[in-house]
């Protein structure tokens, strides 16, 4: 049987970390969205998930910001806890096994409101194009085969 969620989003809220005896853990929201077509208008549909972590995927979500978006691999748990009034409560978490950070960490970051935004990084050439390209995000750029004229890595598949 398997248990695995992946999930894309966005954090709803820095992450409350705990320090137990053994270990730490972390607990945030993550805002994941999607789109789909409702008599002929779109419609924007956001999940909020608990997302929990723990030892040192938990330590790594120290000074984690707001709206930060994330990779996160793990697995469903459901829990039952006796409420106040007696009634029984359910939760439901994602637990995590692997964090992926989608953004690097902003290194611009005005304090006192006098310094211009920063700068994106643009493309030379498109992404389709052969040679380097720059990410707009300012990662490592990437190389295409200088043997393969379009990027279409399915085009030899392709009968004509």
């Amino acid at each position: 049987m398997i248990n695995q969620v992946i999930l894309v989003g966005r954090t709803g809220a820095e992450p409350v970390i705990r320090g137990t005896a053994t270990s730490s853990v972390a607990n945030f929201t993550l805002a994941t969205s999607e789109s789909r077509l409702v008599k002929e208008e779109w419609v924007e549909t956001t999940e909020w998930h608990n997302i929990t972590c723990f030892g040192k995927i938990a330590d790594r979500m120290k000074d984690l910001p707001k709206g930060t978006l994330l990779f996160i691999q793990g697995k469903i748990h459901y829990s039952v806890y006796d409420k106040k009034d007696g009634s029984k409560g359910y939760k439901t978490e994602i637990w995590v096994n692997n964090v992926k950070f989608l953004e690097k960490k902003k290194k611009f970051e005005d304090v006192d409101g006098d310094a211009p935004p920063p700068q994106r990084k643009t493309s030379q050439k498109p992404s389709w194009g052969k040679g380097k390209v720059d990410t707009p995000w300012g990662g490592k750029p990437v190389t295409q085969n200088e043997d393969d004229d379009d990027g279409a890595p399915w085009k030899d598949s392709i009968k004509n």
